[in-house]
């Protein structure tokens, strides 16, 4: 409970979206022993994966938009539904359509895979995933943690939304007013 209330305070102050996400991605790398992280969201007119947060054993990527999700992140966001995998071998790898990230070789795979679907009211929009070399790094109380985390995120990420949209309309409104006391000035 202190870990969620901690990030629900940070979360509370925060209305920069991708402060959101940096908040949120590291207190995940606080929290979980984790190598590897990832928060993605999916346009859905382009089905492009914005790459939020990135880390891989303490190195931050800034990755350009990229292909649909795979492997075990496309099948969470796909299904909708969290995953929990604690010992995984090349061959779920190939199941999942899955590839090797980072500095991840043959020999150094990810054992312990951990991801959740980052929805947006009731939409889906991304996935969170966790990530360890050592197999049985996570457990179900770990996968209902990060779950709860995403939630509160995804709460956070609408009320950001939200209010850029009336930041927005506010500018607007505020614009026209101008135009039209400008034309009154002139007649």
């Amino acid at each position: 409970l202190a870990i969620i209330n901690s990030v629900q305070e940070g979360l509370a102050s925060k209305l920069d979206m991708q402060a959101i996400y940096d908040l949120v991605g590291d207190k995940i790398r606080g929290i979980f022993d984790a190598e590897t992280i990832y928060i993605v969201t999916v346009n859905p007119e382009s089905n492009l994966t914005n790459w939020h947060y990135f880390v891989s054993f303490g190195q931050r990527y800034y990755n350009e938009p990229s292909g649909p999700p795979r492997g075990f992140g496309g099948y969470v966001y796909r299904t909708h539904q969290p995953l929990l995998l604690t010992n995984i071998n090349l061959k779920m790898m190939v199941e999942y359509d899955s590839n090797l990230i980072g500095n991840e070789t043959e020999e150094n795979i990810t054992r312990s895979w951990m991801g959740v679907p980052l929805l947006i009211g009731r939409e889906r929009r991304g996935v969170i995933s966790i990530q360890n070399q050592r197999a049985n790094a996570f457990s179900e109380t770990d996968l209902r943690l990060l779950q709860t985390l995403a939630n509160s995120m995804s709460v956070a990420l609408e009320n950001a939304q939200l209010f850029d949209e009336v930041q927005t309309r506010n500018r607007e409104i505020t614009e026209a007013l101008e135009q039209q006391t400008a034309t009154s000035e002139i007649l």
